[in-house]
């Protein structure tokens, strides 16, 4: 059966990710820190959505060639905006600026056409999110 080889990859790896490790996350005091614990909280934001895959793929025509397809133009795409974003807040604010600052979006807005520009990016944000 070939979907036994999946499974008790995952059921492997489920049981050594939970027995205690020396120095596991698990077994240390960092999940009750607040900083770990938003940004687990903001990871889980950046993969929300693939839930829905499962409401999707019986109206998908041909799904066997196209929802991989979908999954890997998907991935590669997000990975190309973020890292182009990334790579513009770097080049625009440098790396100094760009650790100083909580909304390196705005501040590389404004860098680039002033306050009004900082506060139309802004805006999107507040919209898309």
């Amino acid at each position: 059966m070939p979907t036994m080889k999946p499974r008790a990859t995952v059921a492997l790896l489920a049981v050594l990710g939970l027995t205690k490790v020396e120095g596991s996350v698990l077994a240390s005091q960092a999940v009750a820190d607040p900083q770990w614990t938003q940004a687990i909280l903001l990871l889980m934001f950046a993969y929300g959505g693939w839930q829905n895959l499962n409401y999707v793929a019986e109206e998908v025509t041909n799904p066997l060639r196209n929802l991989p397809r979908a999954l890997l133009m998907g991935v590669v795409g997000v990975i190309a905006v973020y890292i182009s974003a990334n790579l513009a807040y770097v080049h625009v604010l440098g790396a100094p600026n760009l650790a100083a600052t909580r909304t390196p979006a705005a501040d590389a807005a404004a860098a680039l056409w002033g306050e009004t520009g900082a506060g139309l990016l802004s805006a999107v944000i507040v919209v898309s999110t």
